[in-house]
């Protein structure tokens, strides 16, 4: 029989979901001040949980664009489809 068990992932803090995000965007040290408050507002709708900010982080790396910033802020409920809370 193969079975898993299954973990609840506790939300992170705001700060440590926000520190998360920045991380994964690799080379950025510093955001912009209109990039960090969509940054802001991205991590609050990933609401803490690790993977949804991983999974968006990894979709705006590299990207300098504030439109491309815009753009995934409305869609942030699209990245999280298919991830499992």
């Amino acid at each position: 029989m193969n079975c898993q068990e299954a973990h609840e992932i506790k939300p992170l803090s705001h700060e440590l979901a926000l520190e998360l995000f920045k991380q994964n965007l690799s080379n950025r040290n510093t955001l912009g001040p209109e990039i960090e408050l969509i940054a802001k507002q991205i991590v609050e709708k990933c609401e803490g949980l690790p993977r949804w900010i991983l999974n968006v982080a990894d979709r705006l790396r590299g990207v300098d664009d504030i439109n491309e910033w815009r753009n995934a802020l409305t869609e942030v409920p699209e990245y999280r489809k298919g991830i499992a809370d």
